[in-house]
């Protein structure tokens, strides 16, 4: 018997025994430990939060037995029930934002990213998320003002610099570009293409060809 069948019999046994709070661990538990798209332990931790009659909790599980289904819209409208219930709830707000974005709804995606942003500024993940939607949706100043917004909040953050620069690179604004950039590799491609090739070998010769993995050394 594998782990999460013992894990199943356990929690089912509790659950008939209407230990609900001690079931919904171990069906929380086969979820994040050991599979994700588990339908018998989502719909489990669905039916325990309807016992429990917390229905904001129940809309999110139920949300997520949609998302193994592959029901997309049912699993956006569940998660909007939610948020009626509890409107600043950052989890559910995230959760809603990322299923626009796999259901490529991208400006919903993008409102709803740019709500979360209120509501959590410090989440460094929500600024690379909408500048990803940006992009995708040929919204290159716009992406440029949130990465912007990014490095006010995470000035020291090398990651944030380097994304600004390549939107800048994109933008054809090479000077502001350099003068973000973080990673060198980055850099001499922005040297070469403003015709600084003098610049760009004194940057190729300062880099550490061991230090770069399998992608940059493609590059």
């Amino acid at each position: 018997m594998t782990t999460t069948e013992e894990l199943h019999q356990k929690a089912a046994s509790l659950y008939e025994e209407k230990k609900l709070e001690e079931a919904l661990k171990i069906y929380e538990e086969i979820i994040t430990k050991y599979c994700p798209y588990d339908e018998v332990a989502l719909s489990c931790v669905m039916d325990i939060y309807l016992e429990l009659d917390d229905k904001f909790n129940y809309y999110l599980a139920r949300a997520n037995v949609n998302i193994a289904q592959n029901k997309l819209d049912y699993a956006i409208n569940d998660t909007k029930k939610a948020l009626d219930l509890d409107i600043d709830n950052i989890d559910a707000r995230r959760k809603l934002a990322r299923l626009y974005k796999i259901d490529n709804k991208n400006l919903k995606a993008i409102d709803e990213f740019l709500r979360l942003l209120e509501l959590s500024p410090k989440e460094i993940d929500i600024y690379f998320e909408l500048v990803d939607l940006y992009m995708k949706e040929d919204s290159i100043e716009s992406a440029i003002s949130i990465a912007k917004k990014g490095i006010e909040e995470f000035s020291e953050n090398a990651d944030i610099k380097n994304m600004l620069a390549q939107l800048y690179f994109k933008n054809g604004n090479y000077k502001d570009a350099l003068e973000v950039a973080q990673d060198k590799l980055v850099r001499i491609k922005i040297l070469l293409q403003d015709e600084q090739n003098e610049k760009a070998i004194e940057e190729l010769n300062t880099v550490d060809y061991n230090s770069l993995n399998d992608n940059q050394k493609r590059e």
